[in-house]
């Protein structure tokens, strides 16, 4: 799996969050409620470069793209885990377990 940017997750992540596949527009209200003031060019080019990564499929119905995860959230999630254990924690998954309970009881469970 190709690393993906820090936005480009996050409009990978919203759109797996979607109970349906969304078009442009309802990616871009996502993904601007987390704070961001992006425009429709700025999405599709998040939206285009997913699809190149193969993280997201797309389809055109009518006059409007598309969207769904090619990558399930579950296996993305695994892979982000696998990288982290390897590179912050040199493999030592008790290290990382013991860590992530007390950041858990430190910060809470939305950090």
């Amino acid at each position: 799996m190709e690393r993906l940017s820090v936005c480009e997750e996050e409009v990978y992540l919203e759109i797996c969050l979607m109970s349906e596949p969304p078009a442009l527009e309802d990616v871009r209200s996502a993904v601007n409620r987390l704070g961001h003031e992006w425009k429709p060019q700025t999405v599709s080019t998040f939206l285009n470069r997913l699809v190149k990564k193969r993280y997201l499929s797309m389809w055109k119905k009518g006059r409007y793209y598309y969207y769904e995860p090619a990558i399930s959230l579950e296996d993305y999630q695994a892979a982000e885990c696998t990288r982290m254990l390897n590179r912050v924690f040199k493999g030592d998954s008790q290290r990382m377990q013991s860590c992530l309970i007390a950041a858990t009881n430190k910060y809470g469970k939305n950090g």
